[in-house]
């Protein structure tokens, strides 16, 4: 089955923001880089995935509370420092960047088309947060007819409750729920 891994939301407003807490307690850029190192080795595309927006916020939810008040704030525009990602992040010129404007990774300019154009059927989900853009993205996948994968511990949340919250829920939609290690082995 043709494989892709998606990194999400490994941005520095959102690893040094809402999840800065968790991603100082638990290794979960280390376990993302490993798996996209695998991945790397397996010759399984990559694409790194964030939340990004132009300067007059085009396809921003209209009625979206989390993304008005960060439009308020003048976050996560293209080419501001929280819309960038994480510089201990591992990013080559071979992995693909999609730029999203939503919680949903499928909420973007061309990650849809790509995966289909290359017969993509299994994605590895990576990211933060757990109980959002991997939750919806996840669910997302799962009704497009995606075999879909988490890495538990190359994922993360604005706390250690949300992120169990958002694997208990994902337990009954993902086709797997796997550590790094699994994944590696």
């Amino acid at each position: 089955m043709k494989t892709a891994l998606l990194v999400i939301d490994y941005i520095n407003g959102i690893i040094n923001g809402s999840c800065k807490e968790y991603a100082e307690k638990y290794p979960i850029v280390k376990n993302t880089n490993k798996v996209i190192s695998f991945c790397r080795a397996q010759h399984i595309p990559i694409y790194h995935v964030r939340v990004a927006f132009d300067k007059q916020y085009t396809g921003l939810p209209k009625h979206s509370p989390l993304f008005n008040q960060a439009k308020q704030k003048g976050l996560f525009q293209i080419g501001n420092m929280d819309a960038e990602f994480i510089n201990t992040i591992d990013i080559q010129s071979s992995d693909t960047i999609i730029n999203k404007t939503a919680v949903s990774p499928f909420h973007s300019e061309g990650l849809l088309d790509s995966l289909k154009s290359s017969h993509i059927e299994k994605l590895i989900f990576t990211g933060v947060a757990t109980d959002n853009a991997i939750n919806l993205g996840t669910r997302e996948a799962h009704d497009m007819g995606f075999y879909t994968v988490i890495v538990e511990d190359a994922c993360g949340a604005s706390s250690e409750e949300h992120h169990q919250w958002a694997i208990a829920l994902l337990k009954k939609i993902a086709n797997e729920i796997i550590t790094t290690g699994d994944l590696i082995k």
